[in-house]
């Protein structure tokens, strides 16, 4: 997903999120939670795609290739579970906007 998509899910969680606390406020129901996760570089079909890109094709390709060589990718399984954990995590409201690293289980 491109940066601008990401971003603007981001702008769409906090915004909709100040809307439901506002709404919380004057009419007393609990607001929707909406919140925006990022599971941190996930090592994806995506991923592995990229890093076969030919340098010239694609400048980023060796970012992606030491990504992968240094184990700074996420297993995919783990990313979901992460961002299942936020579901109900205590510190999490509506409306923000969170890196799952920055979830203690």
């Amino acid at each position: 997903m491109s940066c601008a998509a990401k971003a603007g899910l981001d702008q769409f969680a906090r915004v909709a999120g100040c809307e439901q606390r506002h709404r919380a406020e004057e009419t007393g129901v609990e607001p929707v939670m909406v919140y925006s996760v990022a599971p941190g570089k996930v090592d994806t079909a995506m991923q592995a795609s990229l890093r076969e890109h030919d340098p010239r094709d694609f400048p980023d390709r060796d970012a992606c290739v030491t990504l992968k060589e240094t184990r700074a990718l996420n297993d995919p399984a783990a990313a979901a579970s992460a961002g299942a954990a936020t579901l109900d995590h205590p510190s999490i409201t509506t409306g923000d906007v969170i890196d799952v690293g920055d979830v203690a289980s």
